[in-house]
């Protein structure tokens, strides 16, 4: 399987596949992409694999993949590990991933402000959280 993971380090979504691609122990080239340039000179390579300029893209056996949690889930079922050991349990994994948005949904505050990112930051990272992840907890079980 040959992996090439397309990032940067200020990317919070490059960051989580990043640290996939590591706790699974699965050899990959990383080629960092400035998100500061201009798309039009950003590298060819790049360009034909993430049309529209999105991070985090990992291109598998010359197959692009983009958003991160759709990575997270391909590396989950491939490797058969992170909750892909079963295809039960991928699926599970799967749906409480898609229900993630609705389920926080009001209960942060997104904003550009940095004051604001600092609010939606604390509350993501409070222990009450990953309850409103699953509404039935004995589907993460």
């Amino acid at each position: 399987m040959s992996l090439v993971f397309y990032g940067h380090p200020e990317s919070g979504h490059s960051y989580k596949v990043a640290l996939a691609l590591s706790m699974l122990e699965i050899p990959h080239e990383y080629r960092w992409v400035d998100v500061y340039a201009p798309r039009d000179q950003r590298a060819a390579d790049f360009c034909a694999a993430s049309p529209f300029g999105e991070i985090p893209i990992l291109v598998v056996d010359g197959v692009p993949l983009a958003q991160s949690n759709a990575i997270l889930l391909h590396l989950m079922r491939r490797t058969r590990r992170l909750g892909g050991e079963t295809e039960a349990r991928a699926d599970q994994v799967q749906q409480c991933a898609r229900d993630l948005p609705a389920a926080s949904q009001g209960e942060t505050t997104m904003s550009h402000s940095p004051a604001a990112r600092g609010r939606a930051r604390v509350r993501l990272l409070h222990p009450e959280t990953p309850k409103l992840a699953a509404t039935n907890p004995a589907q993460i079980r």
